[in-house]
């Protein structure tokens, strides 16, 4: 819980309202440098993208997404990367759905265990 206040210190947030005051979604974004190597001038990453399952399938992960382009082109932002779960094979689709392709991997540990992701990338329109 205290990683993800560090990251919320220094992250910009989009928040989707579910019409009744409760929060459905939100993408988080942030100025990490990417884990790969690139020829990137001013990349942002999009840390986070989440949708309650029952808000799956009514666009609130499109607007999102499209939202967080926005915010990545008015910041200066000239590249949005990511990175995702191997075996997520939905958020794989969605993301290459977004304009993300894979351009490259990272591994890192959770506890005694290395995960690897793959690191997706798309040009900010």
């Amino acid at each position: 819980m205290e990683r993800f206040r560090e990251q919320m210190a220094t992250a910009a947030f989009l928040v989707v309202d579910a019409g009744d005051g409760e929060v459905c979604g939100y993408a988080m974004i942030a100025t990490e440098p990417p884990p790969i190597d690139h020829d990137w001038r001013n990349p942002a990453e999009l840390r986070r993208i989440y949708v309650d399952a029952d808000q799956h399938g009514q666009g609130v992960a499109a607007s999102l997404m499209r939202m967080s382009l926005e915010l990545a082109a008015q910041a200066g932002h000239d590249w949005l990367w990511l990175g995702t779960n191997m075996d997520n094979a939905r958020a794989l689709r969605f993301y290459e759905k977004s304009g993300f392709r894979i351009v490259g991997e990272r591994t890192f540990r959770v506890g005694p265990s290395v995960e690897s992701d793959y690191v997706l990338a798309r040009p900010v329109p």
